[in-house]
């Protein structure tokens, strides 16, 4: 994984990129990320669809370019309850991920010569599921495990740097592995 800065760069288009979302996204990042999904990106984004720009303004340039309409996404939904708090998802996306009572979790829809994975509901970490499902949803943009590991609990990461791969292994309990 890589930091870019969303308002000055458009993302390298073949590397599948994540973005947390608010209802509220700079003009700069939305065209950028318009601009990916022109290109042939895969963008997965959530919990909320753009539609203001950085000075409130309404600004609904990715949501174009992802072919989403934010009054589908509040006239047509699933609700999803993760800690008590419901989120929405459209339920007429082309693909959809749903739970076992039929409501949506994650839609992907196609854009421009991209993709979009929109998933309309919050993480928590604090779940294994959550972390299953992440795994799942990326693994719709073709995003496979680079890493695997036997405990759960433990955080890893691999870096590239200079001289070959560096692996980072972080265990944020006080219980022996």
């Amino acid at each position: 994984p890589s930091l870019c800065d969303l308002t000055r760069f458009v993302p390298d288009p073949s590397k599948p990129a994540a973005v947390v979302t608010g209802s509220v996204l700079s003009r700069a990042a939305q065209e950028n990320l318009a601009e990916f999904l022109n290109r042939g990106g895969r963008l997965m984004i959530g919990p909320e669809l753009p539609v203001l720009d950085e000075e409130l303004r309404p600004c609904r340039i990715l949501a174009d370019a992802a072919g989403i309409s934010p009054e589908q996404l509040s006239r047509e939904r699933g609700t999803l309850d993760m800690d008590g708090v419901p989120n929405i998802m459209p339920e007429t996306a082309p693909v959809s991920i749903r739970r076992e009572n039929g409501h949506a979790v994650s839609a992907l829809f196609p854009a421009g010569k991209g993709q979009v994975l929109w998933n309309g509901f919050g993480w928590s970490h604090g779940r294994h599921e959550h972390n299953d499902a992440l795994e799942r949803l990326l693994g719709a943009l073709g995003v496979c495990p680079r890493i695997s590991k036997s405990d759960r609990n433990l955080f890893a990461v691999v870096h590239a740097a200079k001289d070959g791969l560096l692996l980072f292994v972080l265990n944020l309990y006080s219980a022996p592995l």
